[in-house]
């Protein structure tokens, strides 16, 4: 995601790929029950959050931010955490009291700079920026945001070979979005309560308890993402599905026998069509057709409003629009890979292809596994599925990023807790 902000590259493909099969080792091990030693895992996991502390300072957080200012912050925050992670977590025997505390200020620097980004970035030359905040003020003006236009803020001198007229998202992303400029004039604020809620699920998920450094090290991975900051900036809508994803884990944890959880996982669903293999999924840990209802429920209930407004204008803009998107020569993908060596090009059904095999092959050999078992294979199916799409990004990757936190935060807990939830 450093490399290109998540554009094709020789070296981002490939490190694309390498992360790809470090999945794939770790799901191994995992089969294996072959968990390192608790002492070992926490030390990976601080040097892997040195390395994006000091990746950090190689490139900028944002492409539009204004002033110099908060460059100089961001980069002393993160030389501060370097030297004090360093003193801290990798000690011999870590003083959990001074982990603590490094712990809860980095957590505060790390959502102080993401509310500052709206602030020093008030109008990033990004389509999908202004789409989504000129969509939230015709909603609230009584418009249908499908059939409205918005700015085009490349001013005609680039398209990517498409051109939507009206908000060209499934209506469950536009919900947040338009609260989140209602209450405060930007839907970027919307994106980072999302993460508010991953950060407190990774926590909770990874079991914190006195001594146990791992939750602590699985957020401040996530805030202190190289590319976290500049995912915010831009505005894409991927924050709301880690959002939505973590607010099932969390409920799940809490309150297993609700239909909260299984509703949460329905809003996710409605949130972008890519995310077509969670419902597969779904089956390794809920089989209660109560649930099962609940969340197919919640998903059309995102629908209802715009398909009686006018569900022509829902059907082109807020369905095809995605699935009909070109391909991308410039994306993080295999595809693009291909395109270069021979001038290969795919559309969508490759990736479609690709993810049903991982899908169906992961669904077979983790559904033992409870919790670890379902977030290998989601997160093994969505990397597919990205790696060998006709486009993906630094937002898409974003999104793997988080769902492998979740794959580190219940790595070395002290019990597995989640098995199927059978009809009753």
């Amino acid at each position: 995601m450093v490399s290109g902000n998540g554009r094709y590259t020789p070296l981002a493909i490939v490190l694309a790929l390498a992360g790809f099969g470090g999945m794939a080792v770790m799901a191994r091990e995992t089969l294996r029950s072959q968990a390192p030693p608790e002492r070992t895992w926490e030390h990976v996991l601080t040097v892997s959050l040195l390395l994006c502390l000091i990746l950090g300072l190689t490139t900028p957080p944002g492409s539009f931010v204004q002033g110099a200012a908060y460059r100089v912050v961001q980069a002393l925050v993160n030389l501060v955490l370097i030297g004090a992670v360093s003193r801290t977590f990798l000690r011999r025997v870590p003083v959990f009291s001074s982990c603590r505390a490094v712990f809860f200020a980095a957590v505060a620097a790390g959502f102080a700079l993401r509310l500052a980004m709206p602030v020093v970035s008030p109008s990033p030359v990004i389509d999908v920026f202004a789409q989504f905040q000129e969509s939230a003020q015709h909603l609230l003006d009584g418009l249908n945001p499908y059939t409205v236009p918005f700015s085009d803020v490349y001013r005609g001198a680039r398209d990517y070979g498409y051109r939507t007229f009206g908000y060209a998202y499934l209506p469950a992303n536009i919900l947040p979005q338009t609260v989140s400029y209602w209450l405060t004039g930007d839907i970027r604020y919307g994106c980072i309560a999302a993460e508010a809620i991953v950060a407190v699920a990774l926590y909770r998920t990874a079991r914190p308890a006195p001594g146990r450094l791992a939750p602590m090290l699985v957020v401040l991975l996530f805030l202190f993402h190289p590319r976290g900051l500049y995912v915010i900036e831009q505005a894409w809508t991927e924050p709301f599905i880690a959002g939505a994803f973590a607010l099932f884990l969390w409920l799940r944890d809490r309150t297993p026998a609700s239909l909260w959880p299984a509703a949460a996982y329905g809003y996710m669903l409605s949130l972008k069509q890519y995310l077509v293999y969670f419902v597969l999924h779904l089956f390794m840990i809920e089989r209660r057709p109560k649930a099962l209802a609940a969340a197919a429920a919640t998903g059309f209930l995102t629908l209802v409003p715009f398909l009686v407004w006018n569900p022509a204008s829902l059907f082109t803009y807020g369905v095809m629009f995605q699935l009909e998107t070109p391909f991308r020569p410039d994306g993080l993908t295999v595809v693009a890979l291909l395109y270069r060596l021979f001038g290969f090009t795919a559309g969508k059904w490759l990736a479609a292809l690709v993810g049903l095999g991982v899908g169906v092959y992961t669904y077979w050999r983790f559904i033992a596994l409870g919790l670890p078992g379902y977030l290998l294979a989601v997160t093994l199916t969505t990397y597919a599925i990205f790696l060998f799409g006709s486009q993906a990004f630094c937002n898409y990757y974003y999104l793997v990023s988080v769902l492998c936190l979740f794959v580190m935060a219940v790595h070395d807990r002290p019990k597995v807790s989640w098995t199927i939830v059978a009809a009753r």
